[in-house]
């Protein structure tokens, strides 16, 4: 099967270091006229909130501690995926055709405090939607701007309109980047992107994959090998599918979405609800003038689900908020007096945090 000890030897520890569960994979895909983002989550809770998110809107960052939380206003409408509640998501896009999606990370180092204003992991990925329309911009918000962890270690795949893709990691308490002009792999899981990319010689000098369990290493390495399979006279969101059905965990895999960027739209399912659901950005409104709206991501109803969401309310946010601590109690996931004071905390954020911008609509 391995065609040297050194090979063999290599593998074996790539597959020790990618055991864990609760994992998840994304990836980039390309054709001559279309750009996809695909992303399975991979997890023990299957709840959550795709959640219209309006331009205009003055917001402030929660923080779990006493630091100074960075402030800002929307300037772009989005759709995005929440297991948190509002304001706190996992992945989605803004109109301006920017993918964000995060992955567990467990060698994540965030940076220690300094004179830049803080936000957590989850909101990081609001900010970038409310704010950026490329990567570039994204990578400029460094600067200014670091996070604070709230609950997870995680690195981020960002991919804009243009086509471009960032793999962004924090090592060390410093950001590094890696784009797709000098890293072409557009593919994250749960390893670091560096060790993910040393596994791609590995696997290929194997003479048989087939035998091999599933780890973060060997998901990198299916999802790179369908990508480059991949023929243009092919349906690139049905293709993005089957990579996504290919890499899933049967137990885990509560969520797979697929992000039509240039089309600005979104098609989704998840473990309970097989059947494919879209959502198209040119079906809502932005203004701060609209109410923001939520969807309930296993609602059972069919494939158009625009006319299936409803206005936003605190009140049913903080019914799904403390649904979900529960889980994660339940799950093992947080333990239940962190989870307590968390949610508290938070409560009391999402009463007060965000506030419309009456002077100027963007």
């Amino acid at each position: 099967m391995y065609k040297n000890k050194a090979v063999f030897y290599s593998i074996a520890i790539l597959l020790f270091l990618g055991t864990e569960t609760l994992a998840c994979t994304s990836f980039t895909l390309r054709n001559k006229t279309q750009v996809l983002v695909g992303k399975n989550l991979d997890w023990a809770i299957d709840q959550g909130l795709v959640i219209i998110n309006k331009k205009g809107i003055a917001k402030k960052a929660w923080l779990n501690k006493s630091e100074k939380p960075m402030e800002w206003v929307s300037k772009y409408g989005s759709i995005t995926f929440n297991q948190f509640g509002k304001e706190f998501p996992v992945g989605g896009m803004n109109e301006k055709g920017l993918v964000v999606e995060e992955l567990n990370f467990w060698e994540t180092s965030y940076p220690s405090e300094d004179k830049r204003k803080a936000i957590n992991e989850l909101q990081w990925i609001q900010y970038q939607l409310d704010n950026a329309k490329n990567i570039d911009e994204v990578l400029a918000s460094d600067s200014v701007l670091r996070i604070s962890k709230f609950l997870f270690n995680i690195h981020y795949l960002i991919t804009d309109s243009q086509g471009n893709t960032v793999i962004i990691e924090f090592y060390k308490g410093k950001m590094r980047h890696f784009t797709n002009d000098r890293y072409p792999v557009s593919v994250l899981a749960n390893n670091s992107y560096k060790t993910s990319l040393k596994s791609l010689s590995y696997f290929e000098e194997m003479e048989d994959t087939s035998k091999i369990p599933q780890t973060y290493s060997t998901r990198f390495y299916t999802t790179w090998k369908m990508m480059n399979a991949y023929t243009d006279n092919q349906s690139i969101i049905d293709y993005s599918f089957q990579i996504l059905e290919a890499i899933k965990d049967e137990k885990e895999t509560q969520w797979s979405i697929v992000y039509d960027i240039k089309n600005l739209k979104i098609y989704f399912k998840t473990r309970t609800q097989e059947r494919v659901k879209t959502i198209a950005f040119q079906s809502f409104n932005f203004s701060f003038k609209q109410t923001s709206l939520f969807f309930d991501i296993n609602h059972n109803n069919d494939d158009s689900i625009q006319s299936h969401f409803t206005p936003y309310s605190n009140s049913q946010n903080r019914a799904f908020l403390e649904h979900v601590y529960k889980e994660y109690v339940k799950h093992h996931i947080i333990e239940a007096e962190k989870a307590n004071l968390t949610l508290k905390k938070q409560l009391k954020y999402l009463d007060n945090c965000c506030g419309i911008l009456i002077k100027n609509e963007l």
